[in-house]
């Protein structure tokens, strides 16, 4: 059985969707880190230094997430597509942070 070519490419161009960008958008998720300036538990929400130097104010999304964080670390941190905090990391601090 011979194919169209219009099928082929309908099936090569969502293949290459789903390699290249299906794990982007898939979980809604971003990734980024910075350094903790502040935490207000009461407000439940972490403001940040961004590696550019910027500074932001983040919600999250459940306080616990703020109980073992302090000013000063190093964190990683996963955002959800309302821009609240969903996962908070702590990182080592090294010479290269």
């Amino acid at each position: 059985m011979r194919y169209a070519p219009t099928h082929f490419y309908l099936v090569l161009g969502l293949a290459l969707l789903v390699v290249l960008g299906g794990n982007l958008t898939a979980t809604g998720t971003t990734l980024i880190g910075g350094t903790v300036l502040a935490i207000d538990s009461d407000a439940a929400s972490i403001s940040l230094r961004m590696p550019k130097g910027d500074s932001w104010l983040l919600p999250v999304i459940d306080r616990s997430l703020l109980r073992d964080i302090k000013v000063g670390d190093h964190v990683s941190l996963e955002l959800n597509g309302d821009g609240k905090i969903t996962k908070l990391v702590r990182l080592p601090l090294d010479a290269g942070n």
